[in-house]
């Protein structure tokens, strides 16, 4: 997604609490408001006080450059920050923390083009996206060092007996499901220049094949999974569904990565769907927003299974929100989002059948990309997102357990 200048923090199936350090672009958190708006989750909806945010002093956050991709492995929370100096040399930096407040440096990726997502699985970490073509680099020392993987074939375009370029393949998403790890992304055809569906399996991390079948299908953007089934969005331009010039997103499901059955989701003409999630106690969120009403709230589809799916009702407690990234934190019984709303920065915990919104105040200049927990923190990442200086930003509340 773009840049965005305010935060949105999203907490689902527990209430978060307690207060922080405030920083100089932190204030108090006003009394809570509840919506009576339900969606399919179960449980009363509550109303309490949220957390306070407090920003972040550490000098290598600050000089990193906008902080995204972030993921908790282990012990730390490891994030990304892609900068391109003056001779137009791109690399990525990896920085880590044990507590949200002392950040350090740990390894740099140099690429041509961009990594799209990261993956912490176990105790190694996956960066995927786009380095002359698609690609992805794993590193088992916490970020430090990155390699990638010895074969190209499976990533060279037309890997899959379709017509395609090396320089037209790219991941975009990547994660642990059913079988192992599986990668989606997108490849064009060097003949028409349409975008098609590109799907990498790995049993191990190391070794890759390219699925062939998932060449049919449109591209693939996002990705999800649990124990036995994977869930992607993606994109078919030229639909009826669609609005005159833009896609019409696709809901699809998996038992292997190989076979691909519609979902079958309810998405209007004029909508859009942006993420989806498995939920920490079972089932699946989606979401994404109305493309003729900015100032409506948040779209939601709700999933037990991944195969069948129902469409949330409206809450306005989440109107004008753009949702950058939505996280079920790993080890936890929560799910998190962050993004933007129009007249400032919130929290959204979602209580039983209702969310609840919680003002923090952050300036407008300010993006924030991701967030994840670490030692029973919460640790949002972005950056100063407006000019030409990209500084890095990072925020903290307490996590309750």
């Amino acid at each position: 997604m773009g840049n965005r200048h305010v935060v949105l923090i999203a907490v689902a199936l527990a209430v978060v609490t307690g207060a922080g350090p405030v920083g100089a672009e932190d204030g108090p958190t006003p009394s809570a408001e509840v919506s009576s708006s339900a969606s399919p989750s179960p449980g009363p909806a509550a109303t309490v006080r949220g957390p306070r945010w407090a920003q972040v002093r550490d000098r290598d956050v600050r000089d990193a450059g906008i902080l995204e991709h972030m993921v908790t492995l282990g012990p730390e929370a490891i994030a990304m920050a892609q900068v391109t100096d003056a001779q137009g040399q791109t690399r990525v930096r990896v920085l880590a923390t044990e507590d949200g407040w002392s950040w350090v440096r740990r390894g740099t990726i140099r690429l041509t083009g961009s990594v799209n997502a990261l993956l912490a699985d176990g105790t190694v970490l996956y960066a995927a996206g786009w380095d002359e073509g698609a690609t992805i680099w794993r590193s088992a020392d916490a970020g430090r060092t990155w390699a990638t993987s010895a074969d190209p074939g499976p990533f060279a375009g037309g890997a899959d007996g379709l017509p395609g370029t090396d320089e037209g393949a790219e991941v975009a998403a990547i994660g642990r499901g059913p079988g192992g790890l599986l990668a989606v992304g997108e490849a064009v055809d060097p003949d028409t220049l349409g975008r098609r569906a590109a799907v990498w399996r790995s049993a191990d991390g190391l070794a890759w094949e390219r699925v062939a079948e998932a060449g049919v299908w449109p591209s693939f953007h996002v990705l999800a999974a649990d124990a036995s089934t994977w869930v992607v969005i993606g994109s078919s331009s030229g639909a009826a569904t669609s609005p005159a010039g833009a896609d019409a997103p696709v809901l699809r499901w998996s038992a292997d990565g190989a076979t691909w059955t519609d979902a079958g989701a309810e998405v209007g003409a004029m909508e859009r769907m942006d993420g989806v999630t498995a939920l920490p106690d079972g089932g699946f969120l989606a979401w994404g927003a109305r493309l003729d009403a900015p100032a409506a709230p948040v779209l939601t589809w709700w999933s037990t299974d991944g195969r069948s799916w129902d469409r949330g009702a409206d809450d306005p407690a989440l109107g004008g929100a753009d949702l950058a990234s939505v996280r079920s934190l790993e080890g936890g019984s929560q799910v998190v989002a962050v993004g933007g709303v129009p007249r400032g920065a919130y929290a959204f915990p979602l209580l039983g059948a209702a969310w609840r919104r919680d003002r923090i105040r952050v300036r407008t200049s300010l993006c924030v990309k991701d967030v994840a927990s670490v030692r029973a923190i919460l640790v949002a990442v972005g950056g100063s997102c407006g000019g030409d200086r990209q500084r890095g930003r990072a925020w903290t509340s307490p996590l309750a357990p």
